[in-house]
């Protein structure tokens, strides 16, 4: 029988093919991790913006006790315009009527001004779906849909709705994460 430095090749095969379902587990279980470490990441970042709509929520009925509330809050130098309810509306401009005028580039303006360091993201209308890991656009009149890019349509997604201030975090049941 043939040997390779004291092993027979038989023996060599036999080894080689149990470290390679070995590799092929761990390879497997290691892309498992990385979906489950993006949903995770995403549910956070949903919290996060929770946390801050909820925060300028706060900061603008402290300026209306105080009998100066205005149109907008001054957000270290820049302003956060609220809704007539007062919640975050935009960046940028008075939104007088939600469902009427607010537009997906004001919800870009929301997820920089409300987020500490945000993530680059791809904007409905002027990129498509896929160039970052996260997508915004209107999900309905006066509804900002923020989505997790993954092979499945609008699988991972908050929406946030200004004229009451509600996050809407959907994420599948299962909470498998497709690959992406």
């Amino acid at each position: 029988m043939m040997t390779l430095r004291g092993f027979r090749i038989f023996e060599f095969f036999i080894v080689a093919a149990v470290i390679g379902v070995i590799v092929s587990a761990g390879i497997s279980r290691y892309l498992e991790l990385g979906r489950e470490t993006r949903r995770i990441g995403f549910e956070l970042l949903s919290h996060n913006f929770t946390t801050a709509v909820a925060n300028a929520r706060v900061h603008w009925l402290i300026q209306k006790m105080n009998g100066s509330a205005r149109a907008y809050l001054d957000m270290e130098g820049v302003p956060l315009y609220m809704s007539p309810t007062g919640w975050p509306a935009s960046g940028e401009r008075k939104v007088a009527s939600i469902e009427r005028d607010l537009t997906a580039g004001d919800c870009l303006l929301l997820w920089q001004n409300l987020l500490q360091n945000p993530s680059p993201v791809s904007l409905e209308g002027t990129q498509a779906r896929g160039e970052r890991r996260y997508h915004i656009r209107l999900a309905a009149a006066g509804v900002c849909r923020y989505e997790l890019v993954t092979e499945v349509f609008e699988s991972h997604y908050f929406d946030y709705l200004p004229t009451t201030g509600q996050v809407v975090l959907n994420v599948p049941v299962n909470k498998k994460m497709p690959a992406l």
